[in-house]
């Protein structure tokens, strides 16, 4: 099962992390005007060691603007600030790096895949937060070799990353049946898969930018499936 999904529907899926009362006061016109204004008005950005600190300070001062006299919970100031860090990210990095000249490749390449593990993982969460089984998700990043091809066909052999969602489980014995273990397996895959292949899709070539595989604990028994 693959699903390839556009950025618009990618926006969607994270827009929708955020309560109907909060979604509704948002404006994509009137955000990035506020973003704007924050950086030319509240902020000296080459006072900042890199775009990465840039940008959280901006994204910060955002949402707080934004939530101050609202009355919403803490759930929905964090995925407001991860929906401003996803949207205006790129355009800030650019604005930082175009003005100050100071772009650590390396640093915001890392802190870029950091970032996405974190929106993944809160967003499987809140998908199923409502599952009475569910009892927590840790991600485990490790390197995984494998083979990817040239634009001349050619295959060779590289290190990408491996994410393995650890889903902690409640109430559901040992003695599961393999049929209701395939079923979990296909409700994980149906929230992960469209979300995971928007942030790290294949290349021209169809290579992988990272893959991800899943292991359920149910009642401290290891179950492990790979994707």
């Amino acid at each position: 099962m693959k699903y390839i999904i556009t950025e618009s529907q990618y926006q969607i899926l994270l827009m929708e992390n955020i309560s109907m009362y909060l979604r509704r006061r948002l404006n994509f016109d009137d955000m990035k005007d506020e973003i704007d204004s924050i950086i030319e008005y509240h902020l000296i950005p080459c006072e900042f060691k890199d775009a990465h600190s840039f940008v959280i300070e901006v994204c910060n001062i955002f949402t707080y603007d934004k939530v101050e006299d609202l009355q919403v919970s803490a759930k929905d100031t964090d995925s407001l600030y991860y929906y401003a860090v996803d949207v205006f990210g790129k355009y800030l990095t650019n604005f930082y790096n175009k003005k100050c000249g100071n772009k650590n490749m390396v640093t915001e390449s890392k802190d870029s895949f950091n970032r996405k593990v974190k929106i993944l993982k809160r967003y499987t969460e809140e998908s199923l937060s409502e599952k009475p089984w569910f009892d927590g998700l840790d991600i485990k990043i490790s390197s995984y070799q494998t083979s990817h091809k040239n634009k001349n066909g050619v295959y060779h052999l590289v290190s990408i990353p491996l994410l393995r969602f650890m889903i902690n489980t409640k109430s559901i014995p040992k003695s599961i049946s393999t049929n209701d273990v395939d079923k979990l397996e296909d409700l994980i895959s149906d929230i992960v898969f469209p979300l995971f292949n928007s942030i790290f899709p294949v290349d021209e070539n169809e290579n992988p930018e990272a893959l991800w595989d899943i292991r359920f604990d149910f009642q401290n028994q290891i179950f492990d499936f790979h994707l």
